[in-house]
């Protein structure tokens, strides 16, 4: 087992020093990502040196971003096979494979194939379709790429299948044991999307109760409200009933007498209505002021006896 594994890192140097190492002349890379692009693929050479091979990966990968260069891929495919990671190696040698082709010498092209045929035989291949909707394919929580997924290479071993829709909702995760060459077709569905709960009423707000403090002088100007009523239709009376002894000693039909006898009968009652209400008023306003008063007192009184107390348990 150690035999082989020194075997294959030397391999694998071997390929590293013949790569064609241009990086930072992409297409479309402005001058300042070709120098960081340039520097990161320098790390990453001494990294690799030091057997450090993810952070070397994570050079490599830093580099193709910022100028994209499918020679990259080459040497991230190398360390991928140092990692032992065969399904990441595997899809970094296809990607150079259809990246680079036509510039790619024939020598180089049969040597990446014979080892692209090998890796296959060692992972196993993975689709995925999720019914008529948009989603991100999960595997083992990371995001792999949209749906539908076609051959997507993994390592043998347990993994765990999911997808995502742009609105939150997720299919029930998948769990998968792959052996060495298998083919798996999943369909996924996602979850039912939950209706949002009704909103609730606002509860309405209580009627703010009037102070006790209030209810004396509200009760009061009710009364003066009544006893001003109470004086305008007495007066309105007393003028009526003069009226009607008026009517008595002229010469009138009895149709305007009645008018007149029934005029203050209507104005009295209204009086002695009023003169009713009012006093009720006042016996009202009498008693709330009452009993506001008894309140403070009792208060006064109370607060009195809790400072003798507290002035007897001191002394």
């Amino acid at each position: 087992m150690t035999r082989r594994l020194l075997e294959r890192s030397a391999f694998i140097s071997a390929l590293w020093v013949i790569a064609v190492p241009a990086v930072g002349k992409a297409e479309g890379a402005d001058v300042s990502s070709q120098d960081r692009a340039r520097d990161s693929y320098e790390k990453a050479l001494r990294l690799y040196d030091q057997k450090e091979y993810r952070a070397a990966l994570a050079e490599l990968e830093l580099a193709e971003r910022l100028a994209p260069s499918f020679k990259l891929y080459y040497n991230i495919a190398l360390v991928n096979l140092a990692l032992d990671d065969s399904a990441a190696a595997l899809r970094a040698f296809e990607s150079y494979l259809e990246l680079g082709r036509s510039t790619i010498d024939s020598e180089r092209v049969a040597q990446v194939e014979q080892q692209v045929k090998s890796l296959r035989s060692k992972v196993a291949t993975l689709q995925v379709e999720v019914g008529n909707s948009e989603a991100v394919v999960l595997v083992d929580g990371a995001e792999v790429g949209p749906s539908p997924l076609r051959n997507f290479y993994l390592n043998v071993g347990h993994h765990d299948v999911q997808v995502r829709a742009a609105d939150g909702r997720r299919s029930a995760p998948q769990s998968l044991e792959l052996r060495a060459g298998a083919a798996v077709n999943l369909r996924l569905e996602l979850e039912a999307a939950t209706a949002s709960p009704p909103a609730l009423p606002e509860p309405a707000k209580p009627t703010p109760k009037p102070h006790a403090a209030d209810l004396p002088w509200a009760a009061y100007g009710v009364t003066a409200v009544l006893t001003g009523a109470f004086a305008a239709t007495g007066v309105l009376a007393l003028n009526a009933r003069a009226d009607e002894r008026d009517a008595q000693h002229r010469l009138t039909n009895e149709a305007e007498l009645q008018d007149a006898r029934q005029k203050v009968s209507h104005l009295a009652l209204t009086t002695d209505i009023l003169l009713g209400a009012a006093l009720v008023s006042a016996g009202v306003a009498t008693y709330l002021t009452l009993k506001r008063h008894d309140g403070q007192q009792m208060r006064l009184g109370l607060a009195i006896s809790t400072a003798r107390a507290s002035a007897f348990v001191r002394f």
